[in-house]
C-alpha cells in the first residue's frame, strides 16, 4: 500500500511542475540549479526530512489556496498578476514561507509590508494547518502607479499595482489569526515588539531602503526565539541583508531573491 508521504504531489504543486514557475526559471538560466535543488536545500536548512516537506506541500495544495488568491485578485483588480510581481506570488517563493512555518511551528510570526497579502496568506495558511500561532503585520497602503526604483534604477513591479486595501486577497477563513497594524514600521515596530514576546519567524518585505532594512533586522534579531528565523524579501536590492548576516557570522538560505538566517546557527 502506498503511504501518504510517497504519493505524487498534485499537478498544481509549484515545485517542478507548476508551468508559471517553470517559465520563470527557464527565463533565467542561473536559477535552474537553485530551482531543481530547492526542496533538498530547504530540508537541510530546516533540518526536516524531504518527505515531511512533500506531505506539507500536499496539504497546501489540497487547501486550494493559490486558486483562491488568484480568484480574489482577479475579482478585486481585474488586471494581470504579472504586473504585480511577475506571477511569483503563487510560486515557490511563497511556498517556502509556508513550509518554514510548518517546520518551525512558531507561536508568533511577524511581518512588515503586507501589500495585497499573497505572502501573508501563505503564512496564515501554514498557521492554520499547524493549528497554532498568530501573524502580526505592520503595513501601509502606499503603493504608487509609477513604482519605486531600486539601487540599479529598475522599477519594483510589486509597487505598480495592488488591491484597494491592505491584505485584500487574503481569504476570510484565514483572517482569524491575523493582526494588522496600519502605520510606518519606523514608529510601530518597537511598540509591537514589546507586546508580542518572542518571535518564531520574522518576514521583512516593506520599504527597501538599506538603512531601514538593517534597522529592522537589528531591532528584531534579539527578539527571535532560540530557533527563530529572520527572513527577508529582495535581499539583492542592496547590501544590508548580506552585511547584517556577515556581522554575525550567519549562514544563510536563499531562494528566488529571498534569504533566511536562523538563530540556531549561533
Amino acid at each position: 500500500m502506498t503511504s501518504r508521504e510517497s504519493e505524487p504531489l498534485p499537478k498544481n504543486s509549484s515545485f517542478l511542475v507548476n508551468p508559471r514557475s517553470i517559465r520563470t526559471v527557464l527565463s533565467n538560466p542561473g536559477l535552474i540549479l537553485d530551482y531543481l535543488t530547492l526542496r533538498r536545500r530547504l530540508s537541510r536548512f530546516l533540518q526536516v526530512s524531504e518527505s515531511s516537506l512533500r506531505l506539507w506541500q500536499r496539504e497546501l495544495y489540497t487547501s486550494k489556496l493559490p486558486a483562491q488568491l488568484m480568484n480574489n485578485w482577479q475579482r478585486l483588480v481585474r488586471g494581470s498578476i504579472s504586473k504585480y510581481s511577475g506571477g511569483a506570488t503563487l510560486g515557490p517563493a511563497n511556498e517556502v514561507l509556508y513550509l518554514m512555518i510548518r517546520a518551525l511551528r512558531p507561536s508568533v510570526v511577524l511581518e512588515t509590508g503586507t501589500a495585497a497579502g499573497f505572502s501573508t496568506a501563505f503564512m496564515l495558511q501554514a498557521l492554520k494547518d499547524n493549528r497554532e500561532g498568530d501573524l502580526f503585520s505592520i503595513s501601509l497602503h502606499d503603493m504608487i502607479d509609477t513604482g519605486y526604483p531600486d539601487q540599479r534604477g529598475q522599477v519594483d513591479l510589486i509597487r505598480t499595482l495592488t488591491t484597494p486595501r491592505i491584505g485584500d486577497v487574503i481569504p476570510s477563513g484565514l483572517r482569524g489569526r491575523w493582526h494588522l497594524t496600519e502605520g510606518k514600521t519606523q514608529t510601530e515596530l518597537e511598540p509591537l515588539l514589546r507586546r508580542i514576546g518572542p518571535i518564531g519567524m520574522f518576514f521583512r518585505d516593506d520599504d527597501h531602503k538599506a538603512e531601514l532594512m538593517h534597522w529592522e533586522f537589528s531591532a528584531v534579531w534579539d527578539r527571535l526565539s532560540e530557533d527563530g528565523l529572520l527572513v527577508s524579501d529582495d535581499v539583492d536590492w542592496n547590501g544590508s541583508y548580506r552585511e547584517f548576516c556577515e556581522e554575525r557570522g550567519l549562514e544563510t538560505f536563499s531562494w528566488f531573491g529571498r534569504g533566511a538566517a536562523s538563530r540556531s546557527d549561533l
